[in-house]
């Protein structure tokens, strides 16, 4: 009897911490979703992370499962050690995997995050004009006329209001409130009360006016001007980090049916 319950109380234990783990964990995870909705929202490509907080739930539910079952068959009265000890190994063993996802996590967002620590970031009402290849992001209520040679554009329509003319060469895919132009080689003109949109490209020419807020990363030069009253002016900045893969990858695989270069005729 004395064995029994010495046993019932170790696995009671372990479950214990079982539960702490998992309740810190999700916390962790609640604050690295935010981070991620941040940096997709700046136009950052977060598929790949995005993946690995799948699998880094997959593996959560399932020391979750092992867990619930562990403590149940641990509170009851007639306690079966072995079968405690089974479904805690399966709960710790998928604890494990989910370590080593998170790790990944953490080490993917801190480097997309990085891809912005020196950004020209500009806030307020007036026109920014700016030229150079990297990646720029403008958000608000606003009026925009963009220019590339080579790129991606991405374009959030937040309010529904989009009025977007794009003319040029490229494939163009969309996935709810976002349309995306890959291999974007042209011209485009939006206007909309709320907008985000991103440019990255080998080379660009953008004039926004409106009231928002403007990311620069790359090289370049810009200006902003208010009336007839200049503003600010400078250079886009170089990223603090060696950090390449942020270009939005395309949603499935549509190509252009000549198999070669796709038009937009909007």
């Amino acid at each position: 009897m004395i064995h029994k319950e010495l046993a019932r109380c170790t696995e009671l234990l372990l479950t214990a911490r079982l539960d702490e783990y998992l309740e810190k964990t999700s916390m962790i995870c609640e604050d690295l979703d935010e981070r991620i909705k941040g940096l997709r929202e700046d136009g950052l490509n977060t598929t790949d992370v995005g993946q690995k907080m799948d699998a880094l739930a997959g593996k959560l539910d399932c020391a979750r499962e092992n867990y619930e079952v562990a403590l149940e068959a641990a509170s009851g009265d007639d306690v079966d050690p072995a079968e405690v000890r089974q479904h805690i190994r399966n709960a710790t063993r998928c604890a494990r995997d989910a370590n080593h996802i998170m790790r990944g996590v953490v080490r993917d967002v801190r480097m997309l995050s990085c891809y912005w620590d020196r950004a020209v970031v500009l806030n307020g009402t007036g026109t920014l004009e700016a030229s150079g290849a990297g990646t720029a992001v403008v958000k608000g209520s606003l009026d925009l006329s963009i220019a590339a040679d080579y790129g991606t554009l991405v374009v959030r329509d937040r309010a529904g209001d989009l009025e977007i003319t794009v003319t040029g060469n490229g494939v163009k895919d969309q996935a709810g409130k976002y349309i995306i132009y890959h291999g974007f080689d042209g011209t485009a003109d939006l206007t909309r009360s709320d907008v985000a949109v991103t440019m990255i490209g080998s080379w660009v020419d953008l004039t926004v006016t409106g009231t928002g807020r403007a990311i620069l990363v790359g090289e370049g030069s810009y200006g902003v001007t208010a009336g007839d009253c200049e503003i600010a002016s400078g250079d886009w900045q170089e990223p603090d980090c060696d950090y390449t893969s942020v270009m939005p990858k395309r949603i499935g695989e549509v190509q252009p049916r000549n198999g070669g270069i796709g038009h937009y005729f909007m």
